[in-house]
């Protein structure tokens, strides 16, 4: 992932990889609590793109999400079934309080700070 947002012109100082978030939970919870973000953008296919939006607003962040070009069809039925799980699990995780394995120390994040031209 890190090399196509390298290739569509991000540069490489402001990618951030999250090596710890073994779960959408993980990856959103880390986002608020390691990262020290507030907001994000997540990008992914639509039905992964609602649940993470449905955590993040449970980790008090603001949220968006940008929905990636669909997969092959053997792909998206795959990723049907499997969704209709996490969410459901999600539920589970967000009721439950449930937090990540490996929360981790703070790490800074290079934010690119906003130009007006």
């Amino acid at each position: 992932m890190k090399k196509d947002l390298i290739e569509a012109g991000i540069p490489a100082e402001f990618i951030t990889c999250d090596y710890a978030g073994l779960r959408t939970l993980d990856s959103v919870v880390r986002a608020r609590r390691v990262f020290g973000l507030h907001s994000l953008v997540i990008v992914s296919q639509e039905e992964h793109v609602e649940r993470a939006i449905y955590l993040a607003a449970d980790s008090s962040l603001d949220a968006v999400g940008l929905v990636a070009a669909n997969a092959p069809r053997w792909w998206q039925i795959r990723q049907h079934v499997r969704e209709a799980l996490a969410r459901v699990k999600a539920m589970i995780d967000v009721a439950a309080d449930r937090q990540p394995k490996h929360l981790g120390e703070p790490i800074t994040v290079n934010l690119k700070s906003a130009r007006i031209l």
